[in-house]
Parts: structure tokens; C-alpha cells; sequence
């Protein structure tokens, strides 16, 4: 059997682990909908908001906040929200949502879950005699930076309720003072189609800008005849100037006003992405967005929602826009975002074992057959130090394999310390996308391995950094692989070993001090680092990877370092300050 026939889904499949908010082809809805994995923070945290939009009265505002690191799927939680909420595929997302809770059983202690199954259930059933209109946006491709940063918020938020009525949403000008008017008339449609009669699409925003830019006087001679009590010359002089009386109580009355012939099951959700990255340490953009919400929540009865995404939670916002407050106000700030989630505590190996790894049911029992065949053996060859582990019980050896679970923790302190050096692009983190991305290319590359195949660690920097690396780190490593390329040409399974010892040694020599006093660059830990099965002998692999070594040292490539109180020798790479020394890069990160 082959590596690929253990997983459930196709590993050669395209996996996007950056989730956009507002992409959303039916290809990528169904993908985003069945491959999204439910934590128990997931879960918890889509119950909070869903039921405090459908039980809306007893909240005293109406913003919604969710944090996360950079990379945690915030973006993903976002539209598996919207998901749950739209028309489309509200019952797929939901569906999927139940059944998640219906498999955990309540007395599970390793689950902990806030509710139980028929609350979900009952707003399942609301969701479906509800109507629910979702606006979802990431702030900083629709803001308009030639408008007033104050009102930052204020203007994506009302463009984006006019793109929902059906209105342009890049001029608030002409939404307000032309296409409401015609709409509050029962013309706009008619107003469309006359355009469209003489050739223009008034629904494409960019041929509409034309129109208003070159043949303004026309567009309001079409509305004219429509609506002949129209004052023209008003409107084209607010369009022209972009006059428009911008407040939070206009928009708060503009709601208002939208909602009056709504139902109580009626609901407006705004979703936006990436608040924090928006807000950008700016005191008045934040205060904006707070006073909008607590506008909203005086003028619409609870029926317009705010959910914001963002990396930091709402202490870090207010200390990074300098807003010094007394602990009651700074709390009536706070307050003014009653539902919080964060998703800081999500685990990326769990997201990824899930969304990657998941095996077929019918390959369980070989792999428990090859668990208890080699479990005895597991500690001493993957040997390694506290709190880096091998595999746990034959559960642990299912989700993990072929992968070890050690390789999760270290390769994301491996992406961390990268970035802090400046090897890597900022988008290289140890957080779930990463994590996704190598886990599913590393996967894909041995596709066609053969079942008992375990991916050793060397392979991991191969899918990841091999062509990701800045020019520091390309500079950092490129002596050491020169060095290892010449080693025992003769033999080019020998050769072969001294690339990955170099690949493996150039990342643990980056990590950060602190992991490394966790996990150092010893010869036996770089040893378990390249082992890739379990039947050569553990000894017979270290004895040339030691080869290896003495190699790069004498050639001053590496150097020994000295182990304190009868600790191994460690490596580290020789950094260019050091006499004598030919490479590269700092030791230890």
C-alpha cells in the first residue's frame, strides 16, 4: 500500500491554506464548508455568536470580537460563520456544525463544550425561518484612503450597506442621493434598464463611475424622466462635489429606517476582516468603530450585528491606540463588544491531522498492526529530549502517521526563529497556515512512498524553505550544502546524507537560545531528526551521520561546543565574525 491510499481525502488535491474573506466561487465555498475542522474552541465560539444573534435582547451592544495570531483561521471561522447564516449553504455548514457536536459524547473530559446539542439545534431551526442578510469584507481593500480617516470605519461600513440594497458601494454620494431616491420610487430597476437600452451596465461599478465621470448630465436626464419631481441640479451638485453629510446618527437613522418593515427574526450582520491590521494603532479609528457600535446598538433593537476579526484582543487595540482610561470607562469600551471569541488556543497540529492527515477507516487496522509491531521501539529511535514526543498510544500513531509528532512543536519553533532572523518572509510562521502548507507538500512528495515510510524531519525544510528562503537565510546555508555536496562523491547515498545533516543542523542550530536549551544540536538528536524508517539500526545511521559532522567541522563549517556539567557537545554554525571561520550564519538565533 501506498501512502496515498491511507487518507481520506486526495493529498494531491489543491489545499489553499490562506483562507480569503471574500472569495467565494462555489468550488471554493464546498471546499471551505466540508474540509472546515471543529475544535471545541470552534465550536464554543460559533454557539456564542449565533445564539446571541438570534437571542439578541438581553445584550446590551452589539459588537462581535474575534482574535487570533496571524495564521490561526480567523478568515476561515469568519466565513464558516457567514456560511452558516447565508441561504446557500447555510444547511451544509450547518449540518456539518451539528454533527460535529452529535459525535462528542458529554462526559468526554477531553472535550468541553458550552452547550449541549439541542440548543444547537434550536438555532438551527431559527436559522431556517430567519432572514439573515450578511455583509463580509476585509477593511483594507474596501476602504477609500482619499476619505476622512476619522470616519474610516464609517465609510466602509455604509458602502457596504449600500452594496447590499443594491447600490454602489464605492460612492456613498450617489447610493444616498440618486439610486435611494429611484429605489424609494420603484424606478431604480427601470433606471437600469434604460441605461442598459443605450448600452451601459449600471450593476458593473466601474462602467457606472464612467458614466457618472463623462455623461453625468444624461445618467440625471434618465432619472428625470423617471422621477420628474427630482431636484437634478442638487444632485449633480452633491455628486460632483461628493457632498454628503456623513455621521454616525445618519447611518444609525439609515438603518433605523431600512428596518422598519423587517420581522423580529430579521438580522443585518456586517463581518469584517482584519480590524486590527485597519485600525493600525490609530486612536480615532478606533473610538470610530466603538461609537458606531454604540449607535447601532441604541437605533436597531439588537437587529445589526458587528463582527470583527483581529490579531489582538481588545486590551492590546486600546493599549496600542494609547487610550489611557479609567478602568470603568476602559471597561465600558470593552462592553461595548459583549461577545468575545478568541482562537488563540487553537492547536495547528490538530487543524492539520484533520484537514490532511485523516485516514480512510478501512486502512485503521494495518496501521494499529504496525503500531503494536514497533511501539517498543518507537522512544529509542525516535530518541528525544522531554517533551518532544514519539507517539503516545496506537490513537496518536493513526492521526500522526506518517509524520512524528515531535516535528509539529520543532517546526514551528524552527518558523518563528526564521522569521526573527530574517530568513524567511513574514508569512512563514509557525501558526495553522504554515503548518497546513508544509505538512500537505511534504505529504504530496511522498505520495507514492510505501506504507511503513516515516517522514523524517530534513524533509520538512526540503517543501518549505528549500526555495522560500530571503536572501540572508539563502546566504546563511549556502557554504554548509556546498561543503556537504562534496562530501564522498563516490557515494551519492553518502552525499545525499550530508545534505539533510546540513539541512537538519542549519535549522536547529536557528532555533531560538531558549528552544535550544530544550533541544540542542547534539549528535543524537540530529540522528532522530533523519530517521525515515524503523528497521536500520539507530546506531548504524548515527555512526554516519558522526562521519558527517567531522567533515563539516573541519572544514569550519560547524564548530564543537563544549557540553556543561557532563551535558554532549553541541554545533553550532560558525558565524562570519569568527576568526577563521568560512560560513554564515549566527548561532542560536
Amino acid at each position: 500500500m501506498k501512502l496515498k491510499d491511507l487518507y481520506c481525502k486526495p493529498i494531491d488535491r489543491a489545499v489553499n491554506p490562506a483562507v480569503s474573506a471574500t472569495k467565494f466561487d462555489p468550488e471554493t465555498e464546498r471546499i471551505e464548508i466540508q474540509e472546515y475542522v471543529f475544535t471545541d474552541e470552534i465550536i464554543n465560539g460559533l454557539f456564542r455568536i449565533l445564539d446571541a444573534i438570534k437571542n439578541n435582547k438581553p445584550y446590551d451592544h452589539v459588537g462581535i470580537w474575534i482574535d487570533g495570531y496571524y495564521g490561526s483561521g480567523k478568515s476561515h471561522f469568519l466565513k464558516y460563520l457567514d456560511y452558516c447564516i447565508t441561504p446557500s449553504t447555510r444547511e451544509d455548514a450547518v449540518s456539518r456544525l451539528l454533527e460535529a457536536v452529535k459525535i462528542i459524547d458529554p462526559l468526554d473530559e477531553k472535550h468541553n463544550l458550552n452547550f449541549d446539542y439541542d440548543e444547537l439545534l434550536t438555532i438551527a431551526n431559527w436559522l431556517k425561518r430567519a432572514t439573515i442578510d450578511t455583509c463580509i469584507f476585509n477593511l483594507e481593500t474596501s476602504y477609500d484612503n482619499s476619505t476622512d480617516k476619522k470616519k474610516a470605519f464609517l465609510h466602509v461600513f455604509w458602502n457596504e450597506f449600500n452594496g447590499k440594497r443594491g447600490f454602489n458601494k464605492f460612492n456613498i454620494t450617489l447610493a444616498q442621493n440618486l439610486e435611494k431616491p429611484l429605489a424609494e420610487k420603484g424606478v431604480f430597476e427601470a433606471f437600469k434598464d434604460r441605461i442598459a437600452e443605450e448600452g451601459g451596465d449600471w450593476n458593473d461599478p466601474a462602467m457606472a463611475a464612467d458614466l457618472i465621470d463623462n455623461e453625468l448630465d444624461w445618467v440625471l436626464d434618465i432619472a428625470k424622466e423617471l422621477v420628474p419631481t427630482l431636484s437634478v441640479d442638487s444632485i449633480r451638485e452633491r455628486i460632483i462635489k461628493r457632498d454628503t453629510n456623513m455621521s454616525i446618527d445618519r447611518f444609525g437613522m439609515e438603518l433605523a429606517s431600512y428596518l422598519k418593515d423587517k420581522g423580529d427574526d430579521y438580522r443585518l450582520i456586517l463581518l469584517a476582516d482584519e480590524v486590527s491590521q485597519f485600525i493600525n494603532k490609530e486612536r480615532d479609528r478606533y473610538l470610530n468603530l466603538q461609537e458606531i457600535i454604540t449607535k447601532l446598538s441604541e437605533a436597531c433593537d439588537n437587529k445589526v450585528w458587528v463582527a470583527c476579526t483581529a490579531q489582538q484582543d481588545l486590551s492590546e487595540i486600546m493599549d496600542d491606540c494609547h487610550i489611557a482610561e479609567e478602568k470603568d470607562k476602559e471597561g465600558k469600551i470593552k462592553g461595548r463588544f459583549e461577545v468575545k471569541v478568541s482562537l488563540k488556543g487553537t492547536q495547528p497540529e490538530v487543524i492539520t491531522q484533520k484537514r490532511i492527515l485523516d485516514k480512510k477507516e478501512e486502512v485503521k487496522p494495518e496501521l494499529a498492526a504496525i503500531y503494536n509491531k514497533y511501539k517498543a521501539g518507537f522512544d529509542l529511535q525516535f530518541k528525544l529530549p522531554t517533551s518532544y514526543s514519539s507517539y503516545e498510544s496506537q490513537d496518536d500513531f493513526v492521526d500522526y502517521y506518517p509524520f512524528v509528532p515531535y516535528q509539529f512543536k520543532l517546526i514551528m519553533q524552527v518558523f518563528n526563529s526564521f522569521l526573527n532572523l530574517g530568513y524567511v518572509a513574514k508569512e512563514v510562521k509557525g501558526n495553522e497556515r504554515s503548518i497546513i502548507k508544509v505538512i500537505h507538500s511534504t505529504a504530496k512528495t511522498n505520495a507514492d512512498a510505501e506504507l511503513g515510510k516515516f517522514i523524517s524531519f530534513d524533509e520538512l525544510y526540503n517543501n518549505m524553505f528549500e526555495e522560500g528562503l530571503q536572501a540572508r537565510g539563502q546566504k546563511a546555508v549556502d557554504n554548509a550544502l556546498r561543503m556537504a555536496r562534496t562530501y564522498q562523491t563516490d557515494r551519492p547515498e553518502r552525499t545525499r546524507l550530508a545534505v539533510r545533516v546540513a539541512n537538519v543542523l542549519f535549522m536547529i542550530c536557528n532555533i531560538s537560545q531558549t528552544d535550544q536549551l530544550v533541544f540542542p544540536a547534539t549528535l543524537d538528536n540530529v540522528t532522530s531528526l533523519l530517521i525515515n524508517d524503523m528497521e536500520t539500526p539507530r546506531l548504524n545511521i548515527k555512526n554516519e551521520v558522526e562521519k558527517v559532522i567531522e567533515f563539516l567541522c573541519d572544514n569550519n563549517i560547524i564548530r564543537r561546543e563544549q557540553g556543561k556539567n557532563g551535558a554532549p557537545e553541541t554545533y553550532a554554525f560558525y558565524s562570519e565574525e569568527d576568526e577563521g571561520g568560512s560560513a554564515h550564519s549566527e548561532p542560536g538565533g
